[in-house]
C-alpha cells in the first residue's frame, strides 16, 4: 500500500515538472529465496516477453542492454524501489555490488533506491562504489522529508 502510494505521488510529481513518467518497480527483498534472483526480477520487468534462464544470465543481459546507446534511444527512465536491501548482505555482497553497479554502466536509466534499516550499509560493505561517485542518501523516517528530498535529487539528474 505504501509503495503504490510512493509510485502515484512520483507519476504526480512527474507531470507536474513536466518530465516523462518513469517505470517504477518495487522488489522486497524478503521475498526472495536467492539474492540472485534479483538480476531476473529487474530483467523481466524491462524485457517481459525475454526468456531468462539464470540469474548470471540476467545480471549479463541487464548489462549488455546499459552498455549501447543504440539499445536505449526510446527507453524510459527506470526507478527501482528495494525494501529490506538489508536482507541482500546476509547472502552475496557481490550480487548487493553488482546491484547498485547497474547505475554505473554508461547508459544506464536506472536509478536505485535502496530501503534498509542498516544506515551504514554503504560504508559497510559497498565501499568500492564510492570510488565512482556514487552517493547514499540518509533519510530520517518523516515521510515529508523523504519525499521532498527524493524528487529534489531526480529532479537534478533530469
Amino acid at each position: 500500500m505504501v509503495m503504490q502510494k510512493v509510485k502515484q505521488t512520483l507519476f504526480n510529481w512527474s507531470s507536474e515538472v513536466n518530465v516523462q513518467q518513469p517505470d517504477v518497480l518495487f522488489l522486497n527483498c524478503t521475498s526472495l529465496t536467492k539474492s540472485s534472483e534479483i538480476f531476473i526480477k529487474i530483467l523481466h520487468h524491462i524485457q517481459p516477453k525475454k526468456k531468462i534462464v539464470c540469474s548470471s544470465t540476467a545480471l549479463k543481459q541487464i548489462q549488455n542492454l546499459y552498455a549501447h546507446k543504440v539499445q536505449l534511444t526510446d527507453k524510459k527512465m527506470m526507478i527501482v524501489i528495494i525494501d529490506e536491501l538489508d536482507y541482500l548482505i546476509t547472502r552475496d555482497r557481490e550480487e548487493l555490488h553488482e546491484l547498485f553497479m547497474l547505475t554505473m554502466l554508461p547508459f544506464s536509466r536506472i536509478i536505485l533506491i535502496g530501503i534498509a534499516n542498516a544506515i551504514d550499509l554503504a560504508d559497510r560493505f559497498l565501499a568500492r562504489l564510492q570510488s565512482l561517485n556514487s552517493q547514499a542518501l540518509i533519510f530520517q523516517q518523516d515521510k515529508k522529508y523523504v519525499m521532498g528530498a527524493f524528487f529534489e535529487r531526480v529532479s537534478s539528474i533530469q
